[in-house]
């Protein structure tokens, strides 16, 4: 829905980086270049082991649910490793377009949804029996 009511104001797409996301621009100017994700942010895969978690604090919440993940990780033996993104270059340099919370597991990009304490066990639990 979204989608043709933006393009029906003359927005474009712009370019696309994962099934849930994807850039539209209005072009002011008929020689702007559109907007697109770094090879980086489309990789969707750091070649870390255990879990990495990349976040930002541009959400308030997404700090407070690291120590969870932390928590959840060294109960199930599994290595942990948090990135705080403090920077739009580094943003823009990330393994993934969900920069304020990507979670990955084995170098594999699993979820960007913040994690409560039973939704980061289940997640471990499935994670573990793959």
């Amino acid at each position: 829905m979204f989608v043709g009511v933006y393009t029906g104001y003359g927005g474009k797409f712009g370019a696309g980086a994962h099934p849930l996301r994807h850039l539209y621009w209005l072009p002011l100017d008929d020689l702007a270049a559109p907007p697109s994700f770094l090879d980086c942010g489309k990789a969707l895969y750091t070649g870390c082991e255990g879990i990495t978690l990349y976040y930002t604090c541009q959400c308030p919440f997404t700090a407070r649910y690291v120590p969870v993940a932390q928590a959840a990780a060294e109960r199930h033996g599994v290595p942990f490793r948090a990135v705080r993104l403090e920077s739009g270059e580094q943003a823009r340099r990330a393994p993934s377009p969900f920069t304020a919370y990507s979670l990955f597991w084995e170098g594999k990009f699993v979820t960007h949804g913040i994690m409560s304490e039973k939704k980061a066990e289940k997640i471990l639990e499935g994670l573990s029996h793959d």
